[in-house]
């Protein structure tokens, strides 16, 4: 027997011991003395805590050795049984080796199972915050936490409840974020019509009280208009301020000369509008 093989396994490092009497047997492929220790140390290893692939390799090798031996040992009962006792032996070793592998992929399965369940109930109370969002960036930052915890989903391991329970969320989501933008984007345009038809009735009053400092000066009705009443986008106006709008436009359009008339239109194309 090889005396490195014997040293190594006697200090219990198989994994070296494996490779040098793979090495001595592949030189005699019918030395039964070789072949014991072979199968013996492979599925030693093929026991081990380590990666089922590899497991599964080490029983597969032991597998090949047993068909290359059967082919080059001398035959007689006593081989015949040593042989068949060995492939029973490498039978067992690997329905070991799968049952185990079951068992650890099932463990990890329902662990993933059970976190989609955390996730979901997430999920779940998030839409429920998104519902109660009381800003724009409330509500961005929850939308950032959904896709977040969606992305942790694993979708591919979904049992019937987790993905009705999924669906139904989905459902929720689309009519939550699209009721909640609605009434986002109303309160701001809101405040964006409050803000409006304060600065209207400031130019309203300002041009009626002293009239002769705006209806001949371009400069002066120019810096009244595009500073509190043409910055204004009145796409964004609701109909009772955009009536407001054109009372206070029309009062000044008619006070004015006939070039500031023109100077008006010009100023209300021209405006820089703010973005609210």
């Amino acid at each position: 027997m090889n005396s490195l093989y014997i040293k190594l396994k006697e200090s219990g490092n198989y994994f070296d011991a494996y490779l040098v009497i793979k090495n001595a047997l592949s030189k005699e492929l019918g030395n039964k003395e070789l072949f014991r220790e072979f199968i013996d140390v492979s599925l030693e290893i093929a026991m081990y805590d380590i990666v089922f692939d590899e497991r599964k390799q080490y029983v597969t090798e032991a597998d090949s050795a047993l068909v290359l031996f059967a082919e080059s040992t001398d035959m007689d009962e006593e081989t015949l049984m040593l042989i068949k006792n060995t492939k029973e032996q490498i039978n067992t070793v690997f329905s070991s080796i799968y049952n185990a592998e079951q068992v650890f992929y099932a463990a990890q399965e329902e662990q993933i199972r059970d976190n989609n369940n955390k996730l979901l109930g997430e999920l779940a109370d998030k839409n429920e915050q998104l519902q109660n969002a009381d800003s724009q960036s409330a509500f961005d930052t929850l939308l950032a936490d959904v896709a977040q915890i969606e992305a942790k989903l694993n979708k591919a391991l979904f049992n019937n409840t987790q993905n009705n329970t999924y669906e139904i969320l989905t459902k929720n989501y689309s009519h939550t974020i699209s009721s909640k933008m609605e009434e986002l984007n109303h309160k701001s345009l809101l405040e964006v019509n409050k803000q409006a038809v304060a600065c209207f009735k400031d130019v309203f009053d300002t041009f009626r009280t002293n009239k002769g400092k705006y209806k001949d000066s371009e400069s002066n009705l120019k810096a009244l208009m595009t500073s509190k009443f043409f910055i204004f986008d009145t796409s964004k106006l609701f109909n009772e301020s955009l009536v407001y709008y054109n009372h206070v436009y029309s009062m000044i359009f008619q006070e004015v000369n006939d070039n500031l008339k023109y100077k008006l239109t010009e100023w209300a194309i021209k405006t820089t509008k703010i973005n609210k």
